[in-house]
């Protein structure tokens, strides 16, 4: 659990946003805080882009050496979003594999893109296989629980997955005998 507090000097260090965490760790470590750009979510300083929505964060003032590694997570964070970008064009078209490729690439750069993992867990779905889907869809409402559509695709998922036969080898016939 942590407290927040903007109000004024802890630690001695005046104004300074910061985070204090309770439990495991002593509690005289300050952690610093900065604001997502997209969500308004406080982000831990040690992250670039936010966990939540996968969106920048403010660099704190007069923290210039975080320039060029905020420079490089935002080039990749747009690089991740044109593999979306391609994976849904492929998804389009039909041409599944391709779209999977895509969005692998897309999740190995960037792994809170929660889009990418939900676009994923629909290229499952139409390929008739839900649970392959259902992870996929599960972990893009835990990086981002407002994303359109993952809802009723995890609940389809799910649907079709208790609907399936089991892998016995027998006929749907001959299960109740």
């Amino acid at each position: 659990m942590r407290e927040n507090c903007t109000s004024g000097s802890v630690r001695g260090v005046p104004g300074n946003r910061h985070s204090y965490r309770r439990g495991g760790m002593a509690a005289k470590e300050v952690i610093p805080v900065k604001e997502c750009v997209s969500c308004h979510n406080e982000v831990e300083d040690l992250y670039h882009t936010c966990p939540h929505c996968s969106g920048t964060t403010f660099v704190q003032a007069g923290s210039g050496q975080d320039a060029l590694p905020m420079l490089d997570a935002m080039q990749k964070q747009a690089e991740a979003v044109q593999h979306v970008d391609r994976g849904s064009q492929f998804v389009m078209q039909g041409h599944y594999a391709e779209a999977e490729r895509e969005l692998r690439r897309a999740i190995e750069i960037n792994p809170m893109n929660a889009t990418a993992h939900g676009n994923m867990g629909g290229v499952f779905l139409r390929q008739g296989q839900p649970e392959e889907a259902i992870p996929w869809l599960e972990k893009a409402l835990e990086l981002n629980p407002r994303l359109e559509g993952v809802p009723q695709a995890l609940a389809q998922a799910r649907a079709a997955a208790k609907k399936k036969l089991p892998a016995s080898g027998k006929k749907w016939w001959q299960l109740w005998k």
